[in-house]
């Protein structure tokens, strides 16, 4: 038990003091095709504080994302990161991206083999009128189909025209009028990621946008796995429809539907903090016990599966909450979260989900991607993951 404790302690300590710098060092690397060093990071973000004081907080206590679409091989100039609906660039070219509303800009100065690099803070421009949802760059007779543009310039590039949109839209009505159809009233845009647009449907669902082949793969499995098989229900969030609306250029443009949740950055920023530590903790007690999780990816029969990972997750939260300190992190989200959440049920629901990601190998579970159901439980609403690799990035 003291050894277990004193692991448990070093892991949930070393998250704490290191925050996301290891993965923004990562993402820089890769943005840039260097080596950079712990000495010449440190020493990168030092030098820059003067210019832009906040980035080295930004740095340690949150999540930035590198926009880079391996599945198109599209590699965007920047990494960016989002603080209270605010988007934060790092970039390697001077230009910042045309949707976004620049608040303040700097440059940054190199260090060693790291070059000069560009920091621009705003607000993303939503071009559709928040009354009615049309877009007056649009022709009248689809203008009501205007939440388009930001989900192609979010699927695609961020440089596409008004043109080749609405030439893709009159192409494409027939998909998009069943959209449109679903919806209570216009879709509301509600921003993007790396691979596409996020836009809410109804008070209780919402519409992704992409053109990732792989995440279009992930979610028609998770679909059908999980109308197919409902003892498998509540393992994961619920989607409640998957399919392509047409071509765009060279791209197909998916979508799929999902349930509607909170995200994580419209809740206080402690509740982020404690799930980072904690779903970082569940991922190395997971880890522990990977020889009983492996034989479940080729298991067929799902009540098999739903049954011996509700019994190693509740193996996982019977370890976490023997440790005070844990327990107690638990307690403080219950205690933030008290109008909303489900306090019995939202942790073990959540250990297994992330148990259930790993037995369909979806493990690259992002802390922005999770989301607060109306139910009062956590669910990842991203079905799309990379294999399993034993870490959550942050």
């Amino acid at each position: 038990m003291a050894i277990r404790l004193a692991y448990l302690l070093s892991l949930f300590d070393t998250f704490l003091k290191i925050g996301s710098r290891p993965n923004v060092k990562s993402l820089l690397s890769k943005l840039l095709k260097i080596s950079i060093s712990d000495e010449d990071f440190d020493s990168w973000i030092e030098k820059n504080s003067s210019t832009s004081p906040f980035l080295k907080e930004l740095i340690d206590h949150n999540s930035f994302f590198q926009a880079i679409d391996y599945d198109l091989g599209k590699i965007l100039p920047f990494i960016f990161s989002i603080k209270e609906n605010e988007k934060i660039i790092i970039s390697k070219v001077s230009t910042p991206p045309d949707n976004i509303k620049i608040s303040k800009s700097s440059y940054l100065q190199p260090e060693k083999n790291i070059p000069r690099l560009y920091f621009f803070v705003g607000k993303e421009i939503v071009l559709t009128d928040e009354s009615t949802g049309k877009i007056l760059d649009l022709d009248k007779d689809i203008a009501h189909y205007g939440w388009v543009i930001n989900a192609i310039r979010a699927a695609v590039s961020f440089y596409e025209s008004i043109e080749d949109i609405s030439s893709f839209i009159r192409n494409n009505k027939a998909a998009l009028n069943k959209i449109n159809s679903m919806s209570s009233g216009h879709l509301k845009y509600l921003g993007q990621g790396v691979s596409g647009a996020a836009f809410q449907l109804t008070e209780t669902m919402v519409i992704k946008i992409f053109s990732s082949s792989f995440q279009y793969q992930k979610a028609k499995e998770a679909f059908e796995r999980l109308h197919k098989n409902p003892e498998l229900a509540k393992t994961e969030a619920m989607i409640y429809d998957v399919g392509i609306i047409g071509q765009y250029k060279e791209f197909p443009i998916y979508y799929y539907i999902i349930e509607k949740m909170k995200t994580i950055f419209s809740l206080p920023n402690e509740v982020k903090n404690y799930l980072l530590h904690l779903t970082k903790l569940v991922i190395g007690e997971i880890m522990q016990k990977k020889d009983r999780i492996i034989p479940l990816k080729k298991e067929k029969n799902d009540m098999v599966i739903k049954n011996e990972v509700h019994k190693i997750a509740e193996e996982i939260v019977s370890e976490i909450m023997s440790f005070p300190q844990f327990a107690e992190s638990i307690a403080k989200i219950n205690d933030l979260l008290k109008d909303s959440i489900n306090k019995e049920k939202w942790f073990p629901s959540l250990v297994e989900e992330i148990i259930m990601k790993a037995v369909t190998e979806r493990q690259d579970l992002h802390i922005g991607n999770l989301g607060l159901t109306n139910y009062g439980e956590f669910r990842y609403f991203d079905p799309a993951h990379e294999d399993f690799t034993g870490r959550i990035n942050s």
